[in-house]
């Protein structure tokens, strides 16, 4: 089983590298998928970026209603509305932030076999989708918020 890495752990800050290789043949991307969606399961998320697992490439699973998903590369292309949101992170356990985020969005990303994917989202989806991404560029939850906020929820967390 994968395990989540605190959120003390450096590569949680780092950009996250492109998956290059799509080797039909190398069974190694299939398994970290796999892996991860049953780390992701395991630890009750519904998201899960590979830095959290300690792998420093740009791949994101997410479980919405009905399916598991894999985005491979993801780029949002396109982000419209605003809303703001209670939040949690698996790297963070317990910690939960209002946290600024686009009501819907493009996003741009490469599947399982390598074939370029754009698909539009709102609602859950949207949400968890920039929260992952963010961690692929290096940046985590609590960066969003101020220090009085993530203070006072950090209070609130150890009653």
């Amino acid at each position: 089983m994968l395990e989540i890495l605190p959120d003390t752990d450096p590569i949680l800050r780092t950009i996250a590298s492109d998956v290059v290789d799509f080797d039909l043949v190398d069974p190694m991307l299939r398994q970290l998928v796999e892996e991860m969606h049953e780390a992701m399961d395991y630890y009750n998320g519904i998201g899960l970026a590979a830095p959290q697992v300690g792998i420093s490439k740009r791949i994101l699973v997410a479980k919405f209603p009905g399916a598991d998903f894999v985005y491979i590369n993801p780029e949002i292309i396109q982000a419209n509305g605003k809303q703001k949101v209670k939040e949690g992170c698996l790297s963070f356990p317990g910690l939960f932030l209002p946290v600024d985020r686009s009501q819907t969005i493009t996003v741009k990303y490469k599947n399982i076999y390598g074939f370029e994917q754009t698909q539009q989202y709102s609602g859950l989806p949207a949400i968890v989708i920039q929260h992952e991404v963010d961690h692929l560029n290096g940046i985590v939850f609590t960066s969003r918020v101020t220090q009085m906020q993530l203070l006072l929820a950090r209070k609130n967390m150890k009653r």
